[in-house]
């Protein structure tokens, strides 16, 4: 049964170390694995309905609000006009802070006859950012930077040059 094993592995195999005797087995290994490697960046880079250069939706300057709910001083103090901000997950530009409006951080509580009160947090403020970038609109949807999408009550866990925050996107517009 060995005999039948080698003279099997003898046709498949030459004694050089080729492929059926015309191509080296490592060669097979290089072809297959740039095919593989073609492959890959192929599905990681191709065109979809958002990054595509054939896409029907131009790019358009979008202003949007996003609020910063009770962080402390450090945050507020640091977020100014003109900084630019990004998305945390994928490093995507998401725009140009416009304006920056600081409030006092408000909250509700329960007392204990059941009335709800609301009244400031001390040494906590809330954000609200007016932010401008370039978006595609496709569908009624936005694309910041051809790829990551905002939408109204949308959390993006954020930055700028001076820190980093999660905001809640409140408002679109064109």
């Amino acid at each position: 049964m060995s005999c039948g094993v080698k003279a099997m592995s003898r046709k498949v195999l030459d004694e050089k170390g080729r492929l059926f005797g015309v191509i080296n087995i490592v060669d097979v290994i290089v072809i297959i694995l740039a095919i593989v490697l073609i492959c890959g960046i192929y599905v990681k880079f191709g065109r979809d309905e958002r990054t595509g250069a054939a896409s029907s939706g131009s790019m358009q300057t979008v202003t949007y609000q996003m609020e910063i709910k009770s962080v402390r001083s450090g945050i507020a103090d640091n977020l100014r006009e003109g900084d630019k901000i990004y998305d945390k997950e994928n490093d995507v530009q998401l725009g140009t802070i416009t304006d920056v409006q600081v409030t006092d951080a408000r909250r509700s509580e329960a007392l204990a006859d059941g009335t709800i009160v609301e009244g400031t947090v001390q040494g906590r403020y809330d954000v609200t950012l007016t932010i401008e970038g370039s978006a595609q609109i496709i569908d009624g949807r936005h694309y910041i930077g051809r790829s990551d999408e905002i939408s109204v009550n949308s959390d993006k866990q954020s930055y700028t040059k001076y820190c980093e925050f999660t905001g809640t996107v409140i408002s679109i517009g064109q």
